[in-house]
């Protein structure tokens, strides 16, 4: 496999999603656990949203070395769409703390969104890169 411009740039949304899983699980994590051991509510949230990075990794990935252009289309849009789901998850779709002044709002959240964010936008680019190219 020869590493060209294109295959760079098809893979940069794939280097994003494990981005966003790793750090999502060490520097940008959400809430610890309570003072008795509970999970916070948060827990999950950050779960979804490690699991979702990985996910995205291999749809990107898979885009990004893959032959047919109809399946190469098909797995950028499903990671595009991914992504923005993934944006929406802490806060909107799962819950996070009651107190804004909590790690899950002021640190795991902004980077989960602006991470999320850029994956769309060169997840984005990747696809019409993809409907651009001439090879069946």
């Amino acid at each position: 496999m020869k590493l060209t411009r294109d295959r760079v740039f098809s893979l940069l949304p794939a280097v994003l999603g494990i981005l966003l899983s790793v750090g999502v699980m060490t520097v940008f994590s959400a809430c610890g656990m309570e003072e008795h051991g509970k999970l916070m509510p948060c827990h999950g949230a950050q779960n979804v949203a490690e699991l979702g990075g990985f996910v995205l990794f291999f749809l990107f990935s898979f885009g990004a070395i893959l032959k047919g252009r109809g399946l190469k289309l098909f797995l950028f849009a499903a990671g595009v769409i991914g992504a923005v789901g993934l944006f929406f998850v802490p806060g909107d779709i799962m819950p996070l703390c009651m107190m804004k002044t909590m790690r899950c709002h002021e640190v795991f959240q902004p980077f989960v969104r602006l991470v999320s964010a850029v994956i769309v936008v060169s997840g984005a680019a990747g696809f019409v890169r993809v409907m651009r190219s001439r090879s069946k």
